[in-house]
């Protein structure tokens, strides 16, 4: 074999080991917690603080789940933990 295959066997062996190492690390960092704060229009007290609370913060989804007015700032549970907890 020239050098030229030698050199280009060896560089698809590297982008390919690349490639896989990319695509494990994406799937890694898609089943980590996800933190999200959403703006609720309307929430202007702290009866509606109450009621939104009550409604979104009692389940057992979220590790941490902080209403305040006019805002709710959730942290999902670890997915992975999620999908093992199914099995």
């Amino acid at each position: 074999m020239s050098d030229n295959v030698v050199v280009n066997k060896f560089l698809e062996e590297v982008v390919i080991k690349v490639a896989l190492v990319t695509l494990i690390a994406m799937v890694c960092l898609h089943a980590q917690a996800e933190e999200k704060t959403c703006t609720v229009k309307g929430m202007t007290c702290d009866g509606c603080v109450g009621i939104v609370k009550e409604k979104v913060c009692s389940g057992s989804e979220y590790s941490t789940c902080e209403v305040e007015i006019g805002k709710i700032h959730v942290v999902t549970k670890d997915a992975r933990r999620k999908w093992m907890k199914r099995r």
